[in-house]
């Protein structure tokens, strides 16, 4: 019977979790086979990828050596994966089965991808095994310095990253030996970190399993070639994937990558969270000055606008807030291919602002005509002393323009950026 490398279990509540974990994605996969046209059995197919992390996370937890953790996690775990994801390409061919990079677990896979892919092909293909729209960040950060070809993402969601991951990326954004010292930092700081989650460095009975691991640190380590002197006999610091790594790997598939440059030079967009911004309005006050802008300050549609929209202290969706404005020819709001509604909307709203008529580009029609709508429109009202905003909404899809006064662009920058929408650039939408 193995030591769990999970101090706060026993080597029989482990072996109970793991039989659990492969139970439930063999009755998942058996039931599917047994009644395929079943929808449950269908969806039930998602979620193949969650239960395998718990699989692979309880066999390292239980102390299964490295040894036998990769032969079962190249010649079952990924087979089982690729199967279930033909299966579902053929069920929901919209939807891709992927391992959420968001998951706690994933940076487990993620380093047994780097521990056990011994030529990088597998690690090379990650967006077909990971999801990772969007972040998070230091997701990215570990995978580039193991696959450098990886692209960061334009933006990333700064509430992604959690407060643990958020120092190992300061520390990444070191050199040695500061670099060292700050993993050493996070290492250390790691168990208070996780109080919440049930942290604790000895069995307790009644008590729900510790299921964490200061994986991204490690990865660090591997990925930076950090010295972990100080770190290798804290508790849960996976020691044992680290000196895979640095006998098995490192000087074989990536002795390509110079000692300690980690990822390289390149930073990614918004690397780690940034101290809460503090705005002048209260955030009632900057929906309505957002709407008073919009509406070019005049009373009438201001008034028209607050109708439309009901009486309320917060920013609407922004798909029902243009929809009211462009009925006030106050703004322009149109389907993705929509052109033409795109072009009647724009004109209208430099007629409700007494500017100049503008004269939308005429066909080819569709998305490639509303991009050089917007584009002409944002060159021609720079000389009418208006500024175009082109607003983006992950919930519809749809166009949304406005013109606001130049002399007013900052504050209304300011503002959309309090009430959480983002502006696009000519090549958000070009």
């Amino acid at each position: 019977m193995t030591t769990p490398r999970n101090l706060g279990s026993t080597p029989g509540e482990m072996d109970s979790h793991v039989n659990d974990a492969d139970g439930k994605v063999a009755w998942l996969l058996r039931r599917y086979a047994e009644e395929p046209e079943d929808p449950y059995n269908q969806y039930n197919l998602l979620t193949v990828p969650r239960h395998q992390q718990k699989c692979l996370l309880y066999r390292f937890a239980r102390g299964d050596t490295l040894g036998s953790i990769r032969a079962w996690f190249l010649g079952e775990m990924l087979p089982t994966l690729r199967t279930t994801q033909e299966m579902c390409k053929a069920l929901f061919p919209e939807h891709d089965v992927l391992v959420n990079a968001a998951e706690p677990w994933a940076l487990l896979w993620l380093f047994a991808f780097v521990c056990f892919d011994e030529d990088g092909t597998e690690l090379a293909r990650a967006d077909s095994w990971f999801a990772r729209k969007d972040g998070p960040v230091l997701f990215d950060m570990l995978l580039k310095a193991f696959v450098p070809s990886t692209a960061y993402a334009r933006k990333y969601n700064p509430k992604s990253s959690t407060p643990q991951e958020e120092s190992v990326i300061d520390a990444l954004l070191l050199d040695e030996p500061a670099r060292g010292r700050a993993l050493e930092a996070c290492m250390r700081q790691w168990p208070k970190l996780m109080k919440p989650y049930g942290y604790r460095e000895a069995p307790a009975e009644g008590k729900h399993l510790f299921e964490h691991f200061p994986f991204e640190i490690a990865l660090a380590v591997c990925a930076c070639d950090a010295d972990d002197s100080a770190l290798r006999d804290l508790p849960y610091y996976p020691r044992e994937l680290v000196d895979y790594y640095r006998s098995h790997v490192r000087p074989k598939r990536d002795a390509w990558r110079g000692t300690g440059v980690g990822a390289g030079p390149e930073i990614p967009p918004a690397p780690h969270r940034q101290p809460k911004k503090v705005y002048s309005l209260k955030p009632a006050e900057a929906y309505v000055r957002w709407l008073e802008l919009a509406c070019n300050e005049q009373p009438e549609m201001i008034a028209k606008a607050h109708k439309g929209l009901k009486k309320r202290k917060s920013m609407p969706a922004l798909c029902s807030a243009m929809e009211v404005l462009a009925g006030l020819g106050c703004g322009a709001q149109a389907d993705l291919k929509d052109d033409a509604t795109l072009a009647d909307h724009v004109v209208a709203m430099c007629a409700a602002r007494a500017l100049p008529a503008f004269t939308p580009p005429p066909p080819p029609e569709g998305p490639a005509r509303i991009g050089q709508i917007l584009s002409a429109l944002q060159a021609w009202s720079v000389g009418q002393g208006q500024q175009l905003f082109v607003l983006s909404d992950d919930e519809d899809d749809n166009w949304n323009a406005l013109l606001v006064r130049a002399d007013a662009k900052d504050e209304f920058a300011l503002l959309c950026e309090q009430l959480s929408l983002e502006v696009l650039d000519e090549a958000g939408w070009s």
